[in-house]
């Protein structure tokens, strides 16, 4: 029998397994949509989020929240500025090794 959640255990472990291809291949290239799926379930995983519950939207709502505050802002800047302001600078660090720009306000 399969559970009504394994496609999405199996999509998190596509995205993961795309995530560390990316950064074990140099990050070269635009991310693609795993890779940045891979990225968003390793922040929920290193902030502690992941760990009662397969999937915890709290953080996500701050996401979708800040992606209205930059209206200037495009792609990877825009990206990385909602997706630190989620977890309040908190994943700064994390956003540095796979090459996305933060700073500023950003909690960089």
């Amino acid at each position: 029998m399969v559970l009504p959640q394994q496609d999405v255990i199996d999509a998190r472990d596509r995205a993961l397994s795309a995530l560390d291809e990316w950064v074990r291949t140099g990050r070269s290239g635009d991310p693609g949509p795993d890779v940045v799926a891979g990225m968003l379930y390793k922040v929920l995983d290193s902030q502690g989020y992941s760990e009662e519950t397969l999937i915890d939207r709290e953080p996500y709502r701050r996401f979708f929240a800040s992606l209205s505050e930059q209206p200037t802002a495009r792609g990877r800047t825009l990206f990385a500025y909602a997706l630190n302001r989620a977890f309040d600078g908190a994943c700064s660090q994390q956003l540095r090794q796979w090459g996305l720009p933060v700073a500023g306000r950003m909690g960089g």
